[in-house]
């Protein structure tokens, strides 16, 4: 059996007092030899609120559709920092098993973990406009002033801490090297849905729940090459301003490919590297860019 254990004190000026972190590892080995682990770790990590978290103060100009007879409305909101913010806390708790056979030919990795993430800090609506409260230059009857429902007048973001958002999930990987100089992975992770306290599940994001990947690589003479096959599920996101901008994107399945040749006595190699190469529309984020397929050309050389 091998300990491992260590901790780290950290001191914000933003907050009050010293923060520790600990950490610590626990490995067992059943068998005399190395080829088969079973560990268990623990670990806490702290973010404290940056200085935008605390003191920012701007005006941006905003815009909803509320539909007739009125149409789309322009008018401020105010984002300002919460100097009330405390520290974010992440403690995780891991267990595992490692293992190989056929003098490393056939190995395997599984894992479950759960973390609970402590006052993490969140971007929000605090305050929207009212019929008590109308946007600046409003002039319109008031009774027309959405306020509640999926169409609201933001007046006002800032920043909060969420009590606790908890995460458990798996991961199980497999390496192979079926032919010399040959290797091939397979990787599947679980992640479940947050459970969330002190916020509305609605408010936090949802990472996706299955991650899946093939990958093959390998060397032929001086010629190397690749190939992956990667699928993402799902996600929810709620970091861009109010309710009307989250989301979620779909899930999608991607092809990558590479091929490369080194010449010159191994200083110099040529290559060509492809990401999406079956051209699926690839959203990673639902405002984020669409990304399409890319094929890379590559010259290296080595000065030495």
């Amino acid at each position: 059996m091998t300990i491992h254990a260590g901790v780290r004190v950290d001191y914000f000026d933003v907050v009050d007092g010293a923060v520790t972190s600990p950490r610590g590892a626990v490995l067992l080995h059943p068998t005399r030899s190395s080829n088969h682990v079973i560990r268990a770790g623990f670990g806490r990590g702290f973010r404290a609120p940056s200085l935008v978290n605390n003191y920012l103060e701007v005006e941006i100009f905003n815009a909803v559709d509320v539909g007739p007879p009125i149409g789309q409305i322009i008018f401020p909101s105010i984002v300002v920092g919460n100097p009330d913010l405390v520290v974010e806390r992440l403690d995780q708790f891991e267990i595992g098993y490692r293992g190989s056979v056929a003098n490393g030919k056939f190995s395997w990795d599984i894992s479950a973990y759960r973390t609970e993430t402590t006052n993490s800090i969140d971007f929000y609506t605090s305050e929207v406009y009212t019929a008590f409260n109308p946007p600046p230059g409003w002039s319109l009857p008031t009774f027309l002033l959405p306020s509640f429902g999926p169409v609201v007048l933001p007046a006002r973001f800032s920043y909060r801490n969420i009590a606790e958002t908890v995460n458990k999930g798996f991961e199980v990987g497999l390496r192979v090297l079926p032919v010399s100089r040959n290797t091939l992975i397979v990787n599947y992770s679980y992640q479940a849905e947050p459970e969330v306290t002190g916020v509305p599940a609605e408010d936090v994001g949802i990472p996706p729940q299955h991650r899946f990947n093939v990958a093959w690589s390998g060397w032929a003479g001086k010629m190397y090459y690749g190939a992956s096959v990667n699928h993402v599920g799902e996600a929810y996101w709620t970091d861009v301003l109010d309710s009307r901008f989250f989301g979620f994107t779909d899930s999608y399945t991607t092809l990558d490919a590479s091929l490369g040749h080194m010449f010159l006595d191994g200083t110099a190699e040529a290559s060509v590297r492809a990401t999406n190469l079956t051209g699926v529309e690839v959203l990673q984020h639902v405002y984020g860019d669409i990304i399409g397929r890319r094929i890379l050309f590559e010259v290296a050389v080595n000065v030495r």
